[in-house]
């Protein structure tokens, strides 16, 4: 950790003569997982987007917003640290706008996940009360996305106003405020930024705590439907989407956040030993930091375990993909052969618009199965 700013060699990097063997460590556990986790990213966006036209609930909304922040955060914020192993690109300004940008959206993806936990507690432990106050305001939950989003922009960027600073952390390949400033003004910012991070944990492990019985509990007091039970086509099902949508919504909140809570309670413990001036080791400070960052990445291939829509979402969409690709191949050889016969300007022209109307109303089709299908999910 740097305890000054006047012993750091601009510019710095984790490039193989910086780190030695401990690059290749570093740089193959980080790319697969920053380019998996981007591209998971975007498809879950394009999926819960359409998920969200046909349900317009809190949940599928709080998970579009998150895998935003994830997507910000992996151009952004995991990208610099991937260039940092070829080239020593952190300056001291490059390094103030990374350590700014880092530290909002990670607190920005704190506070959507303590929101999540708190949203999943109010619908189930409280009901009368989210259904009348929450349930149909989406225009107050944004507005409260962006006083969130706000409050970590405005708390990320006090390093650059001379309460405390951002420098390299271990092995210099990330920008973050300086965990071991004691200054006045530099405490205030590590037990701020601490004070966020044990505050959402605290949220989270709570009301999560608090679901996972009461779900526990319903579970075992729900009444079995005996085996012989026959159910008309008229009659509507005992569990109604809408109801499987909720618990399949509460189940995986439950897990994020618990990969949330395993991948930032190590991080956070790190920066208070590091204030404290306890148990030094730039080991564990890296090893925790790697945590950190998978906690972007981790999260869409945790929707594709946990969520039937964005599974079935995903494979449709590939699907969808593939078969515009297929026709639009057809297409274009089907028509180079056909004018290779045929009049110019007459019959090619024609069969050309018939072949791309038939495509189009394919394509519109494939389109509207995809969003039926994901309705019926």
């Amino acid at each position: 950790m740097n305890d000054s700013d006047d012993d750091i060699r601009w510019p710095v990097g984790s490039t193989m003569d910086d780190i030695g063997s401990l690059w290749y460590v570093s740089y193959f556990s980080h790319v697969p997982g920053v380019i998996a986790g981007f591209v998971a990213n975007i498809i879950f966006i394009v999926v819960s987007q359409e998920v969200f036209n046909q349900r317009p609930t809190i949940p599928n909304m709080l998970f579009k917003y998150l895998a935003c922040v994830d997507v910000l955060n992996c151009v952004f914020g995991l990208v610099p640290i991937i260039l940092a192993h070829h080239l020593r690109i952190f300056t001291r300004e490059v390094c103030a706008f990374h350590g700014t940008v880092l530290t909002a959206l990670s607190v920005e993806s704190q506070m959507i996940v303590a929101l999540m936990s708190t949203e999943r507690y109010s619908s189930l432990i409280h009901p009368f009360f989210y259904s009348e106050y929450l349930a149909g305001n989406h225009r107050n939950i944004v507005i409260g996305l962006h006083v969130l989003f706000f409050y970590a922009t405005v708390s990320a960027s006090l390093p650059l106003f001379g309460l405390n600073r951002n420098v390299p952390h271990p092995p210099n390949s990330y920008c973050m405020f300086d965990w071991a400033d004691r200054t006045p003004k530099g405490r205030l910012v590590v037990y701020l930024n601490l004070m966020n991070m044990f505050t959402c944990l605290l949220i989270i492990v709570i009301m999560n705590g608090v679901v996972g019985v009461y779900m526990y509990r319903s579970r075992k007091l729900r009444p079995q439907l005996p085996s012989f039970t026959v159910r008309s086509d008229h009659q509507p099902p005992v569990d109604s989407r809408d109801r499987r949508l909720q618990v399949q919504m509460t189940k995986l909140t439950l897990v994020v956040a618990v990969v949330f809570f395993c991948c930032w309670f190590l991080f956070a413990f790190r920066i208070l030993t590091n204030q404290l001036g306890v148990w030094r080791n730039d080991g564990l400070d890296w090893f925790s930091s790697r945590f950190m960052t998978l906690n972007s990445v981790i999260n869409p291939f945790l929707y594709v375990i946990m969520w039937k829509p964005y599974r079935k979402g995903c494979w449709m969409l590939l699907k969808t993909c593939l078969h515009y690709m297929t026709n639009v191949g057809q297409l274009g050889t089907k028509t180079t052969r056909h004018q290779d016969n045929s009049a110019p300007g007459q019959l090619g022209t024609k069969t050309t618009r018939h072949q791309a109307g038939q495509l189009g109303t394919r394509t519109t089709r494939h389109q509207i199965f995809f969003l039926h299908y994901l309705y019926e999910c």
